[in-house]
């Protein structure tokens, strides 16, 4: 209960909140980034507890879940021998190998495709120099939007394809470029659907996804626990993919947060302090915008703990309360401070 008292003292006391706006001002700028940490260690522990909820939600990938069968296919993939070593794919062999995985009910494809060898930008690095060596006219530039135009587009001949492209301007190079996928470089049909294609690079995995007119890619790195003996099935191991795609996307979206988290904690006590200032100019409780700025600094201490607990262990939206929770604390304290003052001397 002493605990308990004293703990209610410290964020409720007029008495103790008014010594402790007497403290230094660098101790307010240290509870603010304290405040920041605190938030940011938050936001990350509701990230890594959340993956596979928030993959199952997530407009792209949510119905990718859905697999329960693609076992023919994941045998043929162990039957090639793939490893992970040192977070490296590694494989004897030498040509690009394809896997199509066709979901009939929920209308989607999924196509693995494993270049350990880095066979496309093999292919792409003879373009380069076949045009350094050929064609001393295309400026360096532009060298690489056209050698990955004239391995899409080449048709009767690779001459012909540079040709043709080198008389076209570096925003049109561009403006082609965009027009085409993975699916594109690597010719791979579609459903015109949804579609997804893997690419097992030698370093890392790289995933883009189709649906509606829409392209979401992404890119990452083999972990250390990324092996495919650990899995099962089909099902086991493409759901560990889309959880890395998952975490990818929260991991975005937290690093949002924390930045949009670092703006609130840096502009909110500054603003709240000057309102207060302002406000109370004709019953002012305390007498310089400074003592308002410290005063708002040091109440971040207790909406910031309660936002905290409530988020990670009640209700995770909890977490971005902060504000709501920061504004009443502080009109609440005023209040007190105020009748308080009023009443007797402090």
């Amino acid at each position: 209960m002493k605990i308990i008292k004293k703990i209610g003292n410290f964020f409720f006391s007029t008495k103790q909140i008014k010594k402790n706006i007497e403290t230094k001002f660098y101790v307010a700028i240290l509870i603010l980034l304290l405040d920041v940490i605190l938030m940011g260690f938050g936001i990350n522990l509701l990230i890594q507890r959340d993956i596979r909820s928030f993959g199952e939600k997530n407009e792209y990938i949510g119905d990718l879940y859905q697999i329960n069968d693609g076992n023919e296919l994941f045998d043929d993939i162990k039957a090639n021998d793939f490893k992970i070593e040192d977070k490296k794919l590694l494989s004897i062999n030498k040509e690009l190998k394809y896997f199509a995985y066709n979901h009939q009910e929920k209308d989607f494809r999924i196509t693995l495709l494993f270049d350990p060898n880095y066979l496309l930008e093999n292919e792409l690095r003879n373009i380069e120099e076949y045009i350094k060596n050929n064609h001393s006219d295309i400026h360096k530039n532009i060298i690489g939007h056209i050698s990955l135009l004239t391995y899409i587009e080449k048709e009767d001949s690779v001459e012909k394809t540079i040709n043709n492209l080198k008389t076209l301007s570096l925003e049109e190079l561009v403006s082609k470029l965009n027009k085409y996928s993975y699916f594109d470089i690597y010719d791979i049909d579609k459903t015109n659907n949804k579609d997804i294609l893997i690419i097992f690079n030698q370093d890392n995995i790289q995933l883009q996804l189709e649906h509606n007119d829409e392209i979401v890619g992404n890119t990452f790195s083999y972990t250390d626990d990324f092996s495919f003996n650990n899995f099962m099935d089909f099902k086991t191991l493409f759901s560990s993919i889309l959880d890395i795609v998952a975490k990818n996307l929260l991991q975005a979206y937290g690093d949002n947060y924390i930045f949009t988290v670092l703006l609130i904690y840096a502009t909110l006590p500054l603003l709240i302090a000057l309102l207060s200032y302002l406000l109370l100019k004709h019953n002012r409780i305390l007498l310089t915008y400074q003592e308002y700025y410290k005063l708002a600094s040091l109440l971040t201490i207790f909406p910031t703990i309660i936002s905290l607990l409530i988020g990670l262990y009640v209700k995770e939206n909890a977490i971005f309360g902060f504000v709501g929770l920061y504004i009443a604390y502080y009109f609440l304290m005023i209040v007190l401070i105020n009748t308080k003052q009023k009443g007797s001397k402090i």
